[in-house]
């Protein structure tokens, strides 16, 4: 049993809003340090093993469906490099826990910079892998002339400060961290464990 519904879990609270410096070409932040942009329900956890950094967050509101504007998370980023970067959620859903199919509780809405125009896109974790809980399988749901694609999520960025985004969709979901790379290769595959990237004013002046 994953989950031990007797803890009270802190709820994320504004503060300010850090600054991850890409290194490499791979950006990492944790999910628990987001700032947020509403006063809604993304609660940090332990509950479920594995997780790195302080603790991971779960959406505890109800499901948003088709409306964006509900529990926001704000994460700074800057890129010494500009190019084709893939996007990951490191993330987890347990919907059979509850007696829900597989394909519930397993996304949110992204966005970067707030682009395209102002567009938060449905992002959502595919499949999970048995014996490891957490999974880097970040896709998005397009509508495409009248039919749904399930491309990678990938931006083209310039150098410099970006902001990445997410709002809460579905209940239940648990995201660990965020992770951005630069694509240089066919792969599709990130180092989940990676440390996390420098932020600015605080590890990279030790």
């Amino acid at each position: 049993m994953l989950f031990l519904s007797f803890i009270a879990f802190p709820v994320l609270s504004p503060g300010a809003a850090l600054l991850w410096i890409e290194g490499d070409g791979v950006v990492v932040m944790e999910a628990e340090k987001g700032t947020p942009e509403t006063n809604e329900h993304w609660a940090v956890r332990t509950d479920v093993a594995d997780y790195r950094g302080d603790g991971f967050i779960r959406w505890e509101g109800e499901d948003y469906l088709k409306n964006d504007t509900h529990g926001r998370l704000a994460y700074r980023f800057y890129l010494q490099e500009g190019g084709t970067y893939g996007m990951r959620l490191i993330s987890f859903h347990d919907p059979a826990s509850r007696g829900k199919r597989a394909d519930e509780e397993n996304d949110c809405w992204t966005n970067v910079d707030l682009s395209d125009p102002n567009r938060f896109v449905k992002t959502y974790r595919n499949g999970i892998l048995a014996g490891r809980p957490w999974s880097e399988r970040t896709q998005w749901v397009l509508h495409v002339n009248g039919r749904d694609e399930f491309p990678n999520a990938t931006y083209v960025l310039e150098a410099g400060e970006h902001t990445f985004r997410l709002a809460a969709r579905a209940e239940n979901l648990m995201i660990d961290r965020i992770i951005l790379f630069r694509m240089e290769t066919d792969s599709d595959t990130v180092d989940i464990n990676a440390p996390e990237s420098l932020i600015s004013g605080i590890t990279d002046e030790k």
